[in-house]
């Protein structure tokens, strides 16, 4: 097994960090970045689709399709490339609903007979929760997405750290590692003819 690389690994924590930090400290514009680089992805995919449709030959393509496969990926992907802030509310505002609807639905089975236990609290508590912030993200959409994009930009912000001090531990470790002595045993032997 070969060990990690000190340096590869300090480096890929450094870029890591600051990929993070970038997010944290920019969630506006990575939030939008991040849509828009979804939308090239779409124009990709359907254009992966479109162009192999174009090229073939009538006897071989089917009619159960109107709109040949890969239009209305394209078309998404254009809309995502164009209209990244109204793309990111609508996304906001589903995980909102949902979040509203699985928290009430949890509570309303908590509070119908049982008994609040620890692990019933605990339980009532996260519901609770999320009914606040379904709540809290379909009244603010776009703040609720920025603070879900700061809060992972903080945590690839952490792992990047944890990478650059985790190439410290490995870079101290093969220091005090032993160097290998190649495994011979010197044996006597008879030639046999």
């Amino acid at each position: 097994m070969r060990s990690q690389s000190p340096v590869r690994t300090l480096i890929k924590g450094i870029i890591i960090t600051a990929a993070g930090v970038f997010i944290v400290l920019v969630p506006n514009v990575s939030l939008n970045t991040i849509v828009q680089f979804i939308g090239a992805l779409l124009i990709l995919d359907g254009l992966s689709y479109l162009v192999p449709t174009l090229f073939r030959k009538e006897e071989e393509t089917t009619g159960f399709f109107i709109i040949p496969p890969g239009i209305t990926t394209i078309l998404i992907g254009v809309l995502f490339l164009l209209l990244p802030v109204i793309i990111v509310k609508v996304f906001v505002f589903i995980l909102g609903i949902t979040l509203l609807l699985i928290g009430s639905t949890q509570l309303s089975f908590l509070l119908k007979g049982q008994k609040i236990s620890g692990f019933t609290l605990v339980l009532g508590l996260l519901a609770l929760l999320s009914t606040i912030a379904g709540i809290v993200m379909l009244f603010n959409p776009f703040k609720s997405a920025v603070t879900i994009v700061m809060a992972v930009g903080g945590a690839t912000a952490l792992y990047g750290l944890i990478q650059i001090f985790m190439s410290f531990r490995i870079k101290q470790a093969t220091k005090q590692e032993p160097k290998q002595q190649p495994h011979t045993i010197d044996a006597e032997y008879e030639e046999i003819e």
